[in-house]
């Protein structure tokens, strides 16, 4: 299990009926036009990962890999158009427990058509940190 953030803390506890009035006025609030309730900057949301379709069968092998796409619906620019590719945003990597981020990592480092050196000068010290923390 992984937190899931405030806003599902608030939600459980209101489907409870452990929360006061006050609280359940807030739950009626609409989400942000600008970061659509990611409290990202929209800027963050507009970068993605992106996987080919076409022999992705690695990235699907993951648990999470369902999990991955769960906010697309949110952005109206994420929605998965037919262009043969996975699009992955922050706001969808920060829902995948750890050690499977450290295997979507280091799939996309190993699969992605980019230039090697400058993916691995991004992605080597969030491994590195990955590893770290998983073996505390």
């Amino acid at each position: 299990m992984y937190y899931q953030g405030m806003e599902e803390i608030i939600k459980e506890q209101y489907a409870k009926g452990l929360l006061t009035v006050d609280f359940q006025a807030m739950l009626d609030m609409k989400s942000c036009p600008e970061c659509y309730g990611s409290r990202l900057k929209k800027e963050s949301l507009h970068v993605f990962l992106t996987f080919p379709k076409k022999g992705a069968k690695l990235i699907e092998s993951l648990p999470s890999f369902t999990s991955f796409f769960v906010h697309q619906k949110d952005l109206p620019f994420a929605r998965p158009v037919d262009d043969g590719t996975y699009k992955i945003n922050i706001w969808d990597l920060q829902k995948i427990p750890l050690k499977e981020l450290g295997e979507m990592i280091s799939l996309y480092v190993n699969h992605t058509p980019h230039d090697a050196t400058l993916i691995g000068r991004i992605t080597r010290p969030l491994l590195d940190r990955i590893t770290t923390i998983d073996e505390l």
